[in-house]
Order: C-alpha cells, then structure tokens, then sequence
C-alpha cells in the first residue's frame, strides 16, 4: 500500500471528507488529493507530523515504515504495559475534551476503547479500576480513575504502577533511610507490595490517580 493510499484510506475510516481534511491540514483540497494519488510523494515533515494527528495513527504508519497501526500513541502504551518496558507516556495523546480509558477485554488483553468527555479534570487518560483494593478511597471495582503523567510523587499520593505487565492503583511510601517502596491497598483484604533496594526497578510508575468516578 502507498502512503497516498494509507492516507486516503485513513481519511475514509474516519469519515474525512477531502475539504475536512484539507482544511484542517491548512491546505487546499487539490493538495489532499495529490497526496492520495501519490503526485507528491515526499511529504514535508512539518506537514506529516499535523498529518498523522488528524488521521490518528503514528507518522510511521503513514509512511508505511511500520505495519502497526498505532493511533495516537495509545497502542503503543498498552503494548509496553504488556511488555512490561519502558513506558513514555509523553507518546499518550494528550487529551482535552475527550479522555480516553484502558480496559481489559474478556481475554486479558488491554485496550482504550472507551473515551470520556470531562477535560475540565485535565488527566492524560483514564483506567478502570479491575478490583477494590483501593475501596476505602472510594475507588471502587469498575471506577474510572483519571490519571495524570508527573514526576513529582510524594508519600500517600494514589498512583497507577505497571508490574511484570500488569497494572496496580495503590498508596505510594518511600523511605529514604533503608530505600523502601511500600505500595498500599487501603483495603486489608489486599496485601501491600514491598520493594527494597534494587527491588523498586521492577516497578514502572505511570502517573498519579487524580480523581475517579464510580458508577457512571
């Protein structure tokens, strides 16, 4: 498939007229339509990044350096979850009126395929809580729990972790004197997790839980 094809296709799949595309590209219609028969078959950088914001996958995608189709960023993260590396969520798209939400699908795996309309709480997305380990927070099994990508964590801040390819929302202690990680379940049915020394790079934290939502 050529790049004009995969741009065209794209365009479709997101029911893009060529006029809707071309003017949120800044660009006429006949320009979109060169694109998408191969007329132009470099495209500039300052317009391929715009690009594959618009069609929602990665420049890679559109280029067709990568089969992946990774929209937004998103599938990227649900795959190093998995995966249990490095997660960048600086590759998350950053959401403003529409949140999305990572669920667990019937077998396990990991997907966003939900989103919510609340910007005003500014999270980078959302989770939903798979259990009630952290009940007496309010966050409850099924909670949206809205997550927001910082580095400054601080004792009894609530924060979501990625573990051996899993993910965790629980309270975060650090102590400094005997390098100790103890991450809380404010529930006593869930035991809490301790990590000493070099113990603690097992764990990835993703961000801080900044507020939730129960029984939408």
């Amino acid at each position: 498939m050529t790049v004009g094809e995969r741009i065209k296709q794209r365009r479709k799949e997101l029911g893009l007229s060529a006029d809707e595309l071309a003017e949120k590209l800044n660009k006429n219609r006949a320009t979109v339509y060169r694109y998408e028969s191969s007329d132009i078959e470099r495209i500039p950088a300052e317009v391929l990044k715009p690009l594959s914001e618009i069609l929602q996958v990665s420049p890679e995608y559109l280029m067709g350096w990568s089969e992946e189709e990774e929209k937004n960023g998103l599938d990227r993260l649900v795959r190093d979850i998995e995966k249990d590396k490095n997660i960048k969520i600086e590759d998350v798209l950053q959401c403003s009126d529409t949140i999305p939400i990572l669920n667990y699908t019937e077998n396990g795996k990991m997907i966003f395929n939900e989103h919510l309309c609340l910007s005003d709480l500014h999270g980078d997305f959302c989770f939903k809580a798979a259990d009630n380990s952290m009940s007496n927070s309010q966050i409850y099994a099924g909670a949206i729990v809205f997550i927001k990508k910082t580095d400054t964590i601080k004792n009894k801040d609530i924060v979501m972790i990625s573990l051996n390819g899993k993910i965790f929302i629980r309270k975060y202690y650090y102590y400094t004197e005997n390098q100790k990680l103890i991450l809380y379940a404010d529930n006593p049915d869930f035991e809490p997790m301790i990590f000493i020394g070099d113990e603690i790079n097992n764990i990835k934290i993703i961000g801080k839980a900044i507020g939730c939502f129960n029984n939408l």
